[in-house]
């Protein structure tokens, strides 16, 4: 392909042909399909769509992921939190006690990031039952690795879930930059109304059609990455200071180091740069 040739004109601002492939295998309509650069301009674009500044908060559930934080922090709304079990798994009495009038979005990771655990759909739709004054945002960045349900199911049942995913994970694209919203047709719309006409650049929208149309590749890759992350977890449990390895639902694993600062600090002396995290249950 002469790509000068090629993109001397602007791209589809929808690019139906790439929706048309996702829809087909997350079961979805077209029209319920928002494509941004990355999940993380769709988390930017719900907070900014439903949330007012200074007067709206966003509930999160850590640990979570930290572009909710950050995004929220940007255009000057408020963080509810609202802390995971000991066990990882969404305390739905205390979520539901820190949801306000003015709490327009919940975001719940599943796959969770760093936690690697699912969010069943049925906590996702117990939660909806009760949460009608706002939006569930499930992230669903990992959940080609989980073997359960996506919380796409819900969707035509519920107009106020949306459902995040993203092509940097079980397909290995995350140098394209491209990440998927799906919900209501009305939330879609609104996502489309504010985002930039081109947001979606053509050579993006030529790989993701490529990855799309050969599933029997992310098929190939997505078994071998969890025979990989299996191989990984035996070989973790020989070393003595790694004290509990969490189940995982991801294509990654999380561990508990008691020394995990020391180690950190030893590395980044080395110039092996990683990030240290630390949650106080």
């Amino acid at each position: 392909m002469h790509y000068y040739n090629y993109v001397t004109r602007y791209p589809d601002p929808l690019h139906y042909d790439v929706k048309q492939l996702i829809a087909s295998i997350r079961n979805v309509k077209k029209e319920q399909i928002f494509l941004g650069v990355g999940s993380d301009e769709a988390i930017d674009m719900l907070i900014r769509i439903f949330c007012d500044p200074g007067r709206d908060n966003i509930v999160i559930t850590p640990p979570t992921y930290g572009m909710y934080k950050v995004c929220a922090k940007v255009n000057d709304v408020s963080v509810k939190v609202s802390p995971l079990t000991p066990a990882f798994d969404v305390d739905m009495k205390a979520t539901l006690a820190t949801i306000d009038h003015n709490s327009k979005l919940l975001f719940l990771c599943s796959p969770g990031n760093p936690t690697s655990k699912v969010i069943p759909n049925a906590v996702v739709e117990e939660i909806l039952g009760v949460y009608s004054t706002g939006v569930v945002v499930v992230d669903e960045a990992y959940i080609d690795f989980s073997g359960t349900s996506s919380a796409c199911e819900l969707i035509d049942k519920y107009p106020n879930v949306v459902v995040l995913q993203t092509l940097s994970k079980a397909f290995g694209l995350a140098g394209i930059r491209l990440g998927m919203a799906i919900g209501n047709e009305a939330i879609i719309q609104l996502m489309n109304n504010v985002k930039a006409p081109y947001n979606v650049n053509k050579l993006t929208a030529e790989v993701a059609l490529s990855a799309l149309q050969n599933l029997d590749l992310y098929s190939s890759n997505v078994k071998t990455l969890l025979s990989e992350r299996d191989y990984l977890r035996e070989q973790l449990s020989t070393i003595a200071p790694i004290s509990k390895i969490h189940p995982s639902d991801a294509n990654f694993l999380l561990f508990v180091i008691p020394r995990a600062l020391e180690i950190y600090k030893i590395m980044a002396d080395k110039g092996i740069v990683c990030r240290y995290r630390y949650y106080r249950q």
